[in-house]
C-alpha cells in the first residue's frame, strides 16, 4: 500500500539516411552547341531535393584575362568563380545579371564561345557533379557587304557593261545567307528597278545570289538592265546592298 509509481520518459530520433547525390542539368545554353544573338538568362533543372544550385560560367577567348562570370560583382573575373542561382527553385533555377547584361547582350562579347556548368546540393548535403555542359559562341556583329561592279562615283558605263552588277559580302563569325539583298534607285526619277523597268516608287529588293564564303561575293544578274526598259543615256544610278547572317544579324545597309 502507498506505493508510487514512476512512469520511464524516453525520446525519439528520426532520420533518412540518404547518399545520393542530386543532379544538374543545363537547359539554356543547350549541351548542342549553337550560335546565338541573344541569350537574356542561364537556366535547368535539377534533382527535386536539391536546396542550392551553382552555376560555373566561363569563356574562350577571355578578354583581358576575364574569364569566368561572377553574380557577386555582375562581371567577369580572372579568378575562378561559382555563382549560386539567383532565380527561380532549385528545380527550375536561372542564373540572371541584377543589371540586365544577360538581356542587353552586354555581358557578351561576339565571336567569343561560353561553357556552362551546374552542380547542386542537397538537404543531406551530398554535393552533385558537373554532370551537364552548356555551349553557345554569341555572335552580334551584322556581315558587312559592298557594291564592287558598278564602282563609287565618279564612274561611266556604255552599253553591254551593266547587265551583271556585283560585290562583297563576309561575316568574321558565321555563314552569310543567300541572296544578298539589293536595290537599284534612277536618282532623276526617284523610281527603282523592279526586275523589269524603273517604275517602282518604293524600294524594290532585288536578290543577288551569294556565291559563298570561300569567294566572298555575289552577283545580280538581269537582261533587262540592258534592254529599252534599262539604263537611260544620262541618268544616275544608285545601288546599295545588304546581307544577313545565319544567326540573323542583318545588315542596315
Amino acid at each position: 500500500a502507498g506505493n508510487t509509481r514512476y512512469g520511464t520518459q524516453y525520446a525519439t530520433a528520426t532520420f533518412i539516411y540518404y547518399t545520393t547525390a542530386p543532379e544538374t542539368l543545363v537547359v539554356q545554353p543547350s549541351t548542342a552547341i549553337a550560335t546565338v544573338k541573344t541569350m537574356p538568362t542561364i537556366s535547368g533543372t535539377a534533382s527535386s531535393d536539391a536546396t542550392e544550385v551553382y552555376v560555373i560560367m566561363h569563356r574562350n577567348p577571355a578578354p583581358g584575362g576575364a574569364k569566368y562570370w561572377s553574380r557577386g560583382i555582375d562581371d567577369w573575373t580572372a579568378t575562378y568563380t561559382e555563382s549560386k542561382k539567383n532565380a527561380g527553385t532549385p528545380s527550375a533555377w536561372r542564373l540572371e545579371s541584377a543589371g540586365g547584361k544577360f538581356a542587353d547582350g552586354s555581358a557578351w562579347t561576339t565571336n567569343t564561345t561560353y561553357f556552362v556548368y551546374a552542380y547542386s546540393v542537397d538537404t543531406a548535403g551530398n554535393t552533385g557533379v558537373l554532370s551537364s555542359t552548356g555551349v553557345f559562341i554569341f555572335d552580334n556583329a551584322v556581315p558587312a557587304s559592298a557594291v564592287v561592279h558598278p564602282k563609287v562615283w565618279p564612274a561611266y558605263y556604255t552599253t553591254g557593261a551593266l547587265s551583271t552588277l556585283s560585290g562583297t559580302a563576309a561575316d568574321e563569325t558565321n555563314t552569310v545567307v543567300s541572296p544578298v539583298k539589293a536595290s537599284i534607285l534612277q536618282v532623276n526619277t526617284t523610281k527603282y528597278f523592279n526586275g523589269t523597268d524603273f517604275t517602282t516608287v518604293a524600294e524594290y529588293v532585288l536578290s543577288g545570289a551569294f556565291v559563298g564564303a570561300s569567294s566572298g561575293t555575289w552577283t545580280y544578274y538581269d537582261a533587262d538592265l540592258e534592254g529599252a526598259s534599262g539604263w537611260t543615256h544620262g541618268d544616275y544610278y544608285k545601288v546599295r546592298c545588304w546581307a544577313k547572317d545565319t544567326t540573323g544579324n542583318e545588315q542596315s545597309t
